[in-house]
């Protein structure tokens, strides 16, 4: 039998690797568990050494380890069996695992085409050059009428948001009304404010054809984005829905993407892993969490996988504005970054709450520190005196 488990392998450049934590059953230690599960896994009686998983690079302390797959073991074309063959290899195993992480071979990688558009098309088709694109969501989230919608959205246009994300909690007036009243809202703020506006409707629903309906509709009302909720979806259903808005030429963005996605009963993979196979299959943007940020500036996924393939990350910002440095430092400007309470609870209105975010995002863009900013602009000043009264941090200068 050959050894699986070799802590200091070195894998080749054309294999599969990925990382997983588990929990062993109660009763059992990690080390223990590991060498009878690398005893359980069959790999076939002409398994070779060049044709055999390895085991390697294993944190005992967090009761990690790693797996290369040979190239031989692996079906590049189908990000699906490959998925099921890293999940069932444990089935039996009796613990619980997550897959943290998966490093494609360039060989895998080339047999998706990725994001049709990536960031270079994004901003071709918006225009926006220099910062990350600015977005906001239409609050509160429950019994917000089309006319108050149209309201908020028209502040925050002009404002200078560039996209408007709708939410699922409408009221009972139909979705069909809502896009209709707000891409004309689209087409009238994008003149008076002569740079684009995009409102980005959410067609999550109970089927993927339902989806696909609501992708028709928007486009008719030369709507050009559109949201949908990771966690509703699979990826065959994901790659079904991305075929539609490429046809349509309406970019698709995922958000609610899921900390942990369920496998099978036992195996699950990270958000990180599905953003990365959601962009494999093409999706263009997709949602980062920032929840674990804090104050020494830790826990911001900046995980390079999400940008093997180039999808464009999206952050929600909700409640500081000093977020928006740290992540436009991390990250760079190749992003889109969404402001929600930060923007609504303006001292001076919605309108100069975009003003103030607009205003953060472009210093950071360029490098300038939010106290010297707030010299060119009262929204920003005002916004970070009332954040300083709330948060007790970052004293504005006068």
């Amino acid at each position: 039998m050959i050894d699986m488990i070799r802590p200091s392998h070195l894998p080749s450049s054309t294999d599969t690797i990925v990382e997983y934590y588990a929990a062993p059953p109660s009763g059992w230690g990690f080390s223990d568990w590991l060498q009878v599960m690398s005893q359980n896994i069959q790999t076939g009686s002409s398994s070779t050494s060049q044709t055999t998983p390895i085991i390697f690079d294993i944190d005992q302390q967090h009761s990690g380890f790693k797996i290369c797959f040979p190239k031989t073991f692996i079906n590049a074309e189908n990000i699906h069996q490959q998925l099921a063959l890293f999940s069932s290899i444990f089935e039996q195993s009796g613990a619980d695992i997550l897959i943290n992480a998966i490093t494609f071979p360039q060989h895998t990688l080339a047999m998706f085409n990725g994001p049709s558009e990536g960031i270079s098309g994004i901003r071709q088709k918006t225009g926006i050059f220099e910062r990350p694109l600015i977005a906001s969501q239409l609050l509160p989230k429950i019994k917000t009428s089309n006319k108050e919608s149209l309201e908020k959205s028209y502040h925050l246009w002009l404002g200078g948001i560039d996209m408007i994300f709708d939410n699922l909690h409408h009221t009972e007036e139909t979705w069909e009304e809502r896009i209709i009243l707000l891409g004309k809202e689209q087409e009238n703020s994008s003149k008076r404010s002569k740079s684009q506006k995009y409102f980005v409707p959410n067609i999550t629903d109970m089927t993927v054809e339902k989806m696909k309906q609501k992708l028709h509709k928007a486009r008719q009302q030369n709507i050009h984005w559109a949201s949908v909720h990771c966690s509703s979806i699979g990826l065959s259903s994901m790659q079904d829905l991305l075929n539609t808005s490429h046809q349509l030429n309406v970019t698709l963005v995922g958000t609610s993407i899921p900390l942990r996605w369920n496998l099978n009963n036992n195996v699950s993979i990270s958000g990180t892993v599905l953003t990365q196979l959601y962009s494999l299959i093409g999706l263009e943007v997709s949602e980062v969490s920032t929840h674990e940020l804090n104050e020494k500036d830790k826990g911001l996924n900046t995980d390079p996988l999400l940008h093997q393939i180039k999808t464009i990350p999206f952050y929600r910002i909700e409640y500081k504005m000093d977020t928006i440095q740290k992540i436009i430092k991390k990250q760079g400007s190749d992003i889109v970054i969404s402001g929600g309470s930060l923007l609504y609870h303006h001292p001076n209105g919605l309108q100069a709450g975009a003003k103030a975010f607009l205003k953060a995002v472009e210093a950071a863009s360029k490098g300038i520190d939010q106290s010297e900013a707030i010299h060119e602009s009262e929204e920003l000043k005002t916004a970070l005196e009332r954040e300083h009264m709330l948060h007790g941090h970052l004293q504005p200068t006068h």
